[in-house]
């Protein structure tokens, strides 16, 4: 088809959108250009990939506890009041059906938004 490897690689690296492959087509064109050893720049870059991408995967299996345990603590509030209304089903008609109940159990329900979404938010580390 008549392309160089340079061109290849640069069309590979703006497909994908990946910051390590624009930086691999770079060094790649450059090293070529000006005659560095291919070879060792190919290793030295497949070695930096690897290592960044074991990095990830080690930070994502520490997190994975974290999240599984963020999406149970979130699920305890409404478990709980969905045991409470099937054990006693009248137990919380104090909080409902009376103006300062329905207040008090609106900002518990909106501090229990804030914290569900400050959670995902600590949990959910991008690498």
């Amino acid at each position: 088809m008549n392309r160089n490897l340079e061109e290849l690689l640069s069309g590979l690296a703006y497909r994908s959108g990946l910051e390590d492959i624009q930086n691999f087509a770079d060094i790649f064109a450059a090293a070529k250009r000006t005659g560095g050893n291919l070879i060792a720049i190919i290793r030295n870059t497949m070695q930096c990939i690897g290592q960044k991408e074991e990095t990830r995967l080690e930070i994502e299996t520490c997190l994975s506890a974290k999240k599984m345990e963020q999406n149970i603590m979130s699920l305890v509030p409404v478990l709980i009041l969905v045991y409470i209304q099937m054990v006693s089903p009248g137990f919380m008609d104090s909080m409902y059906h009376n103006a300062a109940g329905i207040i008090i159990m609106s900002i518990c329900l909106a501090v229990y938004g804030a914290a569900w979404y400050w959670g995902r938010k600590i949990v959910n580390i991008e690498v």
